[in-house]
């Protein structure tokens, strides 16, 4: 199957449409009222602490520019003369 994105081109699509999950979500919980009291029937407490993002290496940000070589490129005529 061909998709048509904004930038006028076909592309095949790989990828699967999500199913959205809310018909499910309001079926699964009642309807609730400002101020009404509802029972809780269980809870968990865990105590944890933050991570700090990790580090970048010359191999993450070699990745990532590959990944976003488009990104790099202002005039694609220039490139492919």
């Amino acid at each position: 199957m061909l998709r048509l994105l904004k930038d006028g081109n076909c592309y095949p699509q790989i990828w699967k449409k999500k199913k959205t999950d809310d018909a499910d979500f309001t079926k699964r919980l009642p309807a609730l009222s400002q101020r009404e009291v509802c029972e809780v029937k269980s809870g968990e407490l865990n105590q944890l602490e933050t991570k700090p993002p990790q580090h970048y290496t010359d191999g993450t940000l070699i990745i990532a520019a590959m990944k976003n070589a488009s990104a790099f490129v202002t005039d694609l005529r220039r490139y492919l003369r």
